[in-house]
């Protein structure tokens, strides 16, 4: 059986069950957001451990039956009890306990053939990507991570800078409005009225290029998009700051063997099997790495280019479960 950890709003998951079900793949999913679990584990001499996990709803999942697993999203939850006394600190403790029970419930899984990676996607680290792209022989932009006022004031005197989050976007609530903070270029005005010493923020230098590339890979095969967001002015920054009004153009794009060679190389050292790595191409053709995300959406990529990777993944399942 196909095991399918995801979460309610993912509609890929969706999309590639409908392929599942369509070549009678057995699986069974579960919602990180519905499902509260608890557990009961036993580990004999000579045998298997045994882990069971069972919901509120009270259907439960004997991890002995899973021969395949899909990390799509989410995380295991387990149930609190009421306490009355010394809460908080015994929920320090509780906490710590459920960390060990979850992770092995994560290297069981794990252990087993599956796409991708609970691991991967929480310890995901953009720096580490970077200089790993890096070792490889890929190009990267010039990455500045500092604290120091009069540092990022000279360098962005010199030359045009953009800045973003260290680990993912994220939304900030103001009054009711929700705003992302994303992709944007470092203005002198932005750091003049920071103190000289402040929080490590990333820099990088702006690349000036032809289009964006928006590559996911499934084992060693690489399915890739070209997206048009430089004529734009929303989206010549950041394909993200979507035109949904007038979006971009997205056609299917064949990478240089030179650099499927390299990717190859940089998804095996991040110990890899599927995600979505962004690049772009200069204006003089050189493809510069910005980043990868182990799980990464592919939807929009199938369909606009159409790949049909919905049914690519149903049919890798098929292949192991069967």
């Amino acid at each position: 059986m196909l095991l399918i950890q995801s979460s309610e709003t993912d509609n890929t998951t969706s999309y590639v069950i409908q392929w599942l079900m369509y070549y009678g793949v057995k699986f069974q999913r579960v919602n990180g957001e519905m499902s509260i679990f608890s557990c009961d584990f036993r580990l004999e001499s000579g045998k298997d451990i045994e882990i069971t996990l069972s919901n509120t709803k009270g259907e439960s999942i004997e991890l002995s039956q899973v021969s395949t697993f899909w990390y799509r999203r989410g995380d295991w939850h387990i149930g609190r009890p009421k306490l009355d006394n010394f809460a908080g600190q015994t929920f320090g403790v509780l906490n710590q306990e459920w960390r060990i029970l979850r992770e092995t419930i994560e290297y069981y899984l794990e252990s087993r053939p599956h796409l991708g990676s609970i691991k991967s996607e929480k310890y995901h680290n953009k720096i580490k990507s970077l200089t790993i792209a890096n070792s490889i022989g890929i190009l990267i932009p010039e990455t500045i991570i500092t604290g120091n006022k009069e540092s990022m004031i000279n360098r962005i005197r010199e030359t045009s800078y953009i800045t973003k989050a260290i680990w993912n976007m994220f939304n900030i609530e103001d009054k009711g409005r929700h705003r992302t903070v994303g992709t944007n270029r470092v203005r002198e005005e932005n750091i003049e009225c920071l103190q000289p010493k402040f929080y490590p923020t990333l820099i990088q230098k702006e690349i000036f290029k032809a289009f964006e590339l928006r590559i996911f890979f499934l084992g060693q095969q690489f399915y890739s998009m070209a997206i048009f967001s430089q004529s734009d002015q929303q989206t010549e920054l950041d394909f993200r700051n979507y035109n949904k009004e007038k979006p971009n153009r997205n056609v299917p794009f064949n990478l240089p063997l030179e650099i499927r060679l390299k990717l190859l190389k940089f998804i095996k050292k991040m110990n890899l099997d599927t995600g979505s790595i962004d690049m772009v191409v200069t204006q003089k053709g050189e493809f510069v790495f910005l980043e990868v995300n182990p799980l990464g959406q592919f939807g929009w990529v199938s369909d606009n280019c159409n790949y049909y990777l919905e049914e690519k993944i149903a049919l890798y399942f098929k292949s192991i479960v069967s």
